[in-house]
């Protein structure tokens, strides 16, 4: 996907895309 700032916030903590 595409690194985003808001789309690295989700990825850091929460959501688990890999």
């Amino acid at each position: 996907m595409v690194a985003s700032p808001s789309t690295i916030t989700i990825h850091l903590p929460p959501a688990r895309h890999f």
